[in-house]
């Protein structure tokens, strides 16, 4: 107030202790927003004093946000003891939760307990403020007896029976916190695993299926394999031959394989039918001076000088070198390996002529190049003369096969042609090796002859196959796969008549049509296969089978080592169903003896584990309890478990916590 409103009679006194008292406009407007300050945007510096304001002070332990506490305490105090109340003072740190009130006919009638959604995120401290802030929200005669998430098991109510106090007389959880609350929570990780063959094998539960391969042959490296597991060659390869035999290596040079011995070189295995080499002398016997060898004649001189400059091997075959030179009276110069009757021969058969050739030296070489030669005979008259395309003259082997065409042939004879120009000087000198004429539709290893017909003996080579049917298919060095038949197991032939001689490799695949019983490592009276089904279908059931009964544990394990192991509850053979009793990936599966997959799980106890991160689940099967383990244990530490084999590891990010019971459900394909 100021002096202005002061009646006129008041003294100079009053008027100045008016003016003196008054309270200037921003003054006063200022206290007016004092008191709305605290509601619009307190300072921190201010909240504890809100707080004991308000009295929310209790609910501090709970509440660290206390803008929070201040925003909605205030309606929190109103409807305290009430379901609402509850509700608001969880959200506060991130959680909501069911009340479901004890049935009033047991003797703790006022408890309840808290049905979570979602797991709470940690025991510590998130429990303890669970309890506080809800302790704080009921009303005083109510009381919070448990909480739980998914795993919820209540009480089995026995009284007045030899069960009333049992372990079936308590509902599932286990006490944290100082309070005493019980907590039951559940936690469920499931995945697929396809058992892999190393999985299977390194537990002793495998089965080949149709088209998997069972037993392999590596011939380019003298290598085999059977189930996987490498076995020496010999052992899985006889060769059986009565004479000896050559065969090529990699460098091109022919060895000598006795007979019986397994012509086997960094090309392949050479295996082969019988053979003729109808040459008589191609190993170049009587050959002296510059003349001949016995038999090898010039069929059509044309004017051309021939000599002989000498014999010797390359690459491991007798070669003559002969030079021919001259200036040619006609146009082909034929030398004949052989007599005109030398050979003989019929109409319609096919012959296959080969020679090993290099021109080594061509001064004048003829103009049109060199060709082999057919020339076929009715006694001493010619019925036909058919050249080979002409060959290049750097060594190697070239072959001209052909079927006799015209009526009459009684022999046939053959040699080395030389296309000439009439008039045109030719002299080129030429190694010649082992040439060779049989009845074949090409070209086999060399064999060597000494003044008569050659022959090489049939040639078998068989393979030692795993037991059951398979299919058995080769690889030639032309890279050609060819299937060569079915085996019920045991020794199996090959076919030497494919005119592929070389082969790079070998392979038995697992044939179909069912089980075989040689293959069954399980009992009949065990055996649950219907027998109607498809040999995949009755292999994915033996496999399932086979750990029907066995102790099976999930690892627990992390970074650091095994956390400890829990031994499935559950391992069952079983089959898609619509009602079955366990579910993994939303599909719902039936226990089912036969069935092809197999369903595994383990739970884990309250206090199994605490404060670990588990990074890896796997499959132990097989495993040992360690000396001094009672049987019958569900969890095991580390060093209580010794051997046994971990298939199906799965990398995963579980927190063990002791309030939490871990399902762990695995569906195992085959």
């Amino acid at each position: 107030m100021t002096s202005e409103l002061l009646p006129t009679n008041s003294t100079p006194w009053e008027r100045a202790v008016a003016d003196a008292m008054a309270i200037p406009e921003l003054v006063h407007d200022s206290i007016g927003a004092m008191r709305r300050v605290k509601y619009v945007s307190p300072r921190p510096a201010m909240l504890p004093f809100l707080v004991y304001e308000y009295g929310l002070g209790e609910l501090t332990p709970y509440v660290p946000n206390l803008y929070d506490l201040i925003d909605q305490g205030v309606r929190w105090q109103r409807i305290r003891g009430t379901v609402s109340a509850v509700a608001i003072g969880l959200a506060w740190i991130g959680y909501s939760a069911e009340i479901e009130p004890a049935w009033t006919g047991r003797r703790w009638w006022n408890s309840f307990q808290l049905r979570f959604p979602d797991l709470p995120v940690a025991d510590n401290p998130d429990l303890e403020r669970i309890e506080g802030i809800t302790g704080l929200s009921v009303p005083k005669r109510s009381q919070l007896r448990r909480g739980v998430h998914q795993y919820d098991v209540g009480p089995l109510e026995a009284d007045h029976s030899m069960l009333d106090g049992s372990m079936l007389d308590h509902e599932s959880g286990i006490a944290v916190t100082p309070a005493g609350t019980i907590w039951s929570f559940g936690r469920t990780h499931e995945f697929s695993h396809v058992l892999a063959e190393d999985e299977g094998r390194a537990i002793g539960n495998w089965m080949l299926q149709p088209g998997d391969i069972s037993a392999e042959w590596n011939f380019l490296a003298g290598t085999a394999a059977v189930d996987g597991e490498p076995v020496d060659l010999a052992t899985v390869l006889t060769v059986d031959r009565a004479s000896a035999a050559l065969a090529a290596n990699a460098a091109g040079e022919w060895l000598e394989f006795a007979a019986d011995e397994t012509r086997l070189t960094d090309l392949g295995l050479t295996i082969e039918p019988a053979g003729t080499n109808y040459i008589r002398n191609n190993t170049f016997q009587g050959q002296v001076g510059t003349g001949l060898p016995t038999f090898w004649q010039v069929a059509n001189n044309v004017g051309l000088t021939t000599e002989v400059l000498g014999t010797g091997v390359k690459n491991g075959l007798p070669y003559i070198r002969v030079r021919i030179y001259g200036t040619p009276s006609a146009r082909q110069y034929l030398l004949a390996f052989d007599t005109p009757t030398g050979i003989p021969a019929e109409t319609g058969q096919t012959w296959t002529l080969s020679i090993f050739a290099e021109v080594v030296d061509a001064t004048h070489p003829p103009p049109d190049g060199y060709a082999l030669r057919f020339r076929e005979h009715a006694g001493a008259t010619q019925l036909a003369n058919v050249n080979s395309t002409i060959f290049p003259g750097a060594w190697g082997r070239h072959s001209f096969t052909r079927t006799l065409v015209p009526e009459g042939i009684v022999s046939v004879r053959t040699g080395l042609c030389l296309v000439c120009t009439i008039g045109v000087d030719v002299d080129v000198t030429i190694d010649i090796a082992a040439p060779q004429m049989e009845l074949a539709e090409a070209a086999a290893s060399p064999i060597l002859t000494n003044l008569a017909v050659g022959t090489r003996a049939a040639e078998t080579a068989s393979l030692l196959l795993p037991a059951g049917r398979h299919d058995v298919s080769l690889t030639f060095d032309d890279d050609t796969v060819v299937e060569v038949g079915a085996d019920e197991g045991g020794t199996f032939a090959l076919p030497a008549d494919l005119y592929r001689s070389v082969v790079k490799s070998a392979a038995a695949m697992v044939a179909g049509g069912g089980l075989v019983w040689a293959e069954l490592d399980v009992l009949w009276v065990d055996l649950n296969v219907p027998w109607a089904d498809d040999p995949a279908g009755q292999r994915r059931s033996v496999l399932a089978g086979w750990f029907t009964g066995k102790p099976i544990y999930i690892r627990l394990a992390n970074e650091a080592g095994v956390i400890g192991y829990r031994r499935c509850r559950a391992v069952h053979p079983v089959a898609a169903h619509i009602d079955g009793a366990y579910v993994v990936d939303a599909e719902p599966y039936q226990p089912k003896a036969g069935a092809g997959e197999l369903y595994l799980e383990a739970l884990t106890q309250f206090d199994d584990a605490d404060a670990s991160l588990c990074t890896s689940l796997a499959i132990l099967v097989n495993g040992d309890l360690a000396e001094g383990v009672a049987p019958g244990r569900l969890w095991l530490a580390p060093d209580e478990v010794t051997g046994g084999e971990v298939i199906a590891a799965k990398d995963v990010s579980i927190p063990l916590r002791r309030t939490v019971r871990e399902q762990i459900k695995i569906l195992m394909r085959f």
